[in-house]
Formats: C-alpha cells, structure tokens, sequence
C-alpha cells in the first residue's frame, strides 16, 4: 500500500502516522487482537477500532475527514476550532 501524501510509517506495513494537526492522527494495530485502528489529531473526530486490515482502517479515516471537511463547508460556524 501507498501511503497518502505527509504519512509516514515505523516499519513496512505497520504503524503510520500524519503530524498535521487537522488532517493527520495515527494508524495502528492492537498488539493482542491484530485489529486495526485510527485516531485523529483533530478532536471534533470520532476515533474508530476494529479493522480487519491497514487500508480498512485508511479508508474509514479518509472517508471521516471527508465527510467532516464536506460539513465544515456546509456549516462552517458550527466548527470550533
């Protein structure tokens, strides 16, 4: 998998990680279970758990941001940053 532009990650295939502060957060499987899951570097985001695999998990968090952006245009005074 290629990862997005400004992600990089620790080992092939492992975790990977953004610094943006809006459009970034981390990637990362569970030690115990092997289930993926994302956390966003923007609060206002809901973290998710239980991928079954690493692009599941990129997906679901690509999928988030753009509902989110697709809000904040729509309705940008209820943002709170």
């Amino acid at each position: 998998m290629t990862l997005p532009k400004g992600w990089t990650e620790a080992s092939p295939g492992g975790l990977a990680t953004s610094t943006h502060p809006y459009c970034g957060g981390i990637i990362d499987s569970q030690f115990v279970t092997g289930k993926w899951f994302v956390i966003f570097h923007d609060n206002e985001l809901e973290d998710h758990r239980d991928f079954k695999t690493r692009e599941e998990a990129f997906s679901a968090f690509q999928e988030q941001l753009n509902n989110s952006i697709a809000q904040r245009m729509y309705d940008p005074v209820s943002y709170t940053h």
